[in-house]
């Protein structure tokens, strides 16, 4: 449809000025020929860039009609329904205002088949806050806590004075102390690998965590949200 309106509006604009009865500015066929030429192949854009320039030389109303189905093409529908409109408020035949309101209709059913505007929204920057520097300055502080008390462990048991049951009671204290050692120790990486995590997991604006240490009997208990 758009190939063949757009060339009956094309003679019906040349018609309308050749038969004038007054006078009026004409357009010249090397134009209306360029004006084909580039419809015929596909440059929408410079067939409107001639349209405008026609019709503001002419004023011809047969041009907006054109000019309309060169904005339907281009998929600007509201464009081209304006066209139309004006189109049919100069008062045409009316085959020409039925041709122009099937126009319309076909460009309203092309903006309701257009797909919705999906607008992505950039994701935000990975941001450190400031409780993930409290994370990781809790782990680390657990870190020293448990290398300190293995280290403490490693003395007892290196002790041998005083008698056997002294010496005795050293190495289970010994004992219990390097387990808690270790126990706060891996408590201490792991909340500073939550720490890590929860910054590395943030491109959609954050994920929410906490996690505490807490020592007990058998070493230590590790509670949080992520």
């Amino acid at each position: 449809m758009t190939r063949l309106a757009l060339a009956v509006a094309l003679v019906a604009a040349t018609s309308h000025v050749a038969h004038a009865d007054e006078p009026s500015p004409t357009t010249p066929q090397t134009d209306i020929a360029r004006i084909r030429e580039l419809y015929a192949r596909g440059d929408y854009e410079g067939v409107r860039h001639e349209l405008l320039l026609q019709y503001e030389s002419s004023q011809d109303p047969a041009l907006l009609f054109a000019l309309g189905q060169v904005e339907l093409n281009l998929g600007n529908y509201d464009a081209a329904i304006g066209y139309y409109e004006q189109f049919i408020a100069s008062s045409p035949g009316d085959d020409q205002v039925a041709l122009a309101q099937q126009a319309i209709g076909a460009a309203r059913m092309k903006q309701k088949q257009q797909p919705d505007v999906v607008v992505e929204k950039p994701l935000p920057r990975r941001r450190w806050y400031v409780e993930d520097t409290g994370f990781v300055a809790l782990g680390g502080a657990a870190l020293l806590v448990g290398g300190g008390l293995l280290a403490y462990s490693y003395r007892l048991g290196s002790d041998r004075s005083g008698t056997l049951s002294d010496y005795d009671a050293r190495v289970d204290f010994a004992r219990t102390t390097r387990w808690t050692g270790i126990g706060v120790a891996a408590g201490g990486a792991l909340v500073v690998g939550v720490a890590l995590l929860r910054w590395r997991l943030r491109p959609d604006g954050g994920v929410t965590a906490s996690a505490a240490i807490t020592p007990n009997a058998a070493g230590f208990a590790v509670s949080g949200r992520w």
